[in-house]
């Protein structure tokens, strides 16, 4: 009798260092991955097969024993050609869309201090895609697009640019288009984008001054009419390697993607409902109970001038240390220190991971906004 045989043609996993350790995958449950429709088609035609797993998802394809009453030889009813894109849409679930963003970091680029290379945005499309070993590269792409769409952008009032070139890049490849002497029209420069025909995937737009030195411009995109419209946080894209069929099987390649855990300075406002007190060092310290090695200064006045909550006077600490988002509770206290005992006065929170980043609350002591500040709220009676 005939069997079918479901094989492993590829694995994808994500992993967070959000988490702990043995919780690591966990980040899978905000991760809602499935085919695109191009890829769906293919995997339909191929009878493939794609699945969901709490490490992230896998694709298998049915095969047939042969010769028939063969118990270890299976081979595939239909064959891909060799290093077939296969692309999947990765969206955000609504439960923890909020707790996700704020403890993943999305920019690229070193972290703060540092300033990003790309800075994230609701607008931008996040994009894996393998790299010279099995772990997946993370971009973050500038918009979708449709195959045919015109593409402006304009020049700062004064820039005396009046001729500009573009180029149009596929992926890592040579140029697929180049539009030249573009003219400048009231400060705005046109193109008409036409990739009907052409791959999907990202492309990179280069435009450069026709007389003169440097790059205007450089933005990148993903090209798809069936994607294009559609909400999606990000666009996995992998290669399908025709290895994994017999006769000589390879093991089935699994592609692998950590994201980074988020790391800002933590913020307290201290409200001292008590119009008599006085929070000031060394009488009072903020230590560190677990979760790491941190310090939070409070000033030899306490009070932070000119900073009232509700009226009431407050003091504004700010860790000089980048914290990261962390499972692992940091567990900070309030100390008082005079005249003798140590006495906690209370228990200070981590920051909310369904909260938000405010960089405007930052000018009250700073005078300009600020980011990467995760700003909390204590209010204290007993002092």
């Amino acid at each position: 009798m005939s069997i079918t045989k479901a094989i492993t043609a590829l694995t994808a996993e994500f992993d967070h260092q959000y988490f702990k350790t043995e919780n690591k995958f966990r980040v899978n449950q905000s991760l809602l991955i499935s085919p695109s429709a191009a890829t769906a088609e293919i995997l339909r035609g191929a009878r493939m097969l794609f699945r969901q797993t709490p490490k992230g998802f896998t694709v298998m394809y049915a095969s047939y024993p042969d010769p028939p009453d063969s118990t270890t030889n299976f081979v595939p009813f239909v064959e891909l050609a060799d290093d077939t894109d296969l692309t999947f849409v990765m969206n955000l679930s609504s439960k923890d869309r909020n707790e996700f963003m704020n403890y993943t970091k999305l920019n690229t680029g070193s972290p703060p201090p540092a300033v990003p290379t790309k800075e994230y945005s609701p607008s931008k499309v996040a994009y894996f895609t393998k790299s010279g070993t099995n772990a997946m590269d993370y971009d973050l792409l500038d918009s979708l697009r449709p195959d045919l769409f015109t593409f402006d952008f304009q020049v700062p009032s004064g820039d005396a640019t009046t001729k500009v070139d573009i180029t149009l890049q596929y992926e890592a490849e040579t140029a697929v288009q180049i539009y030249d002497d573009l003219t400048n029209s009231n400060l705005v420069f046109s193109a008409q984008v036409d990739l009907r025909g052409k791959r999907k995937g990202k492309y990179t737009l280069v435009a450069t001054p026709v007389f003169g030195p440097g790059t205007m411009l450089t933005t990148t995109f993903y090209v798809d009419k069936d994607l294009y419209g559609t909400d999606l946080f990000g666009i996995v894209k992998l290669p399908f390697k025709d290895s994994v069929y017999p006769p000589t099987p390879s093991a089935a390649p699994v592609y692998t993607y950590t994201f980074e855990k988020r790391i800002t300075k933590w913020r307290y406002f201290l409200v001292l409902r008590n119009p008599a007190a006085v929070l000031s060092n060394p009488t009072f310290t903020i230590s560190v109970v677990s979760g790491g090695s941190y310090n939070f200064p409070l000033a030899p006045t306490g009070i932070t001038p000119g900073v009232l909550i509700s009226g009431h006077g407050t003091a504004v600490i700010t860790s000089t240390d980048y914290i990261p988002f962390s499972e692992t509770i940091v567990k900070l206290r309030l100390d008082e220190n005079f005249p003798t005992v140590k006495e906690i006065k209370v228990t200070m929170p981590n920051p909310k991971l369904d909260g938000f980043d405010s960089d405007r609350l930052t000018q009250l002591t700073t005078g300009t906004p600020q980011k990467n500040i995760s700003e909390m709220f204590v209010f204290i009676d007993d002092i």
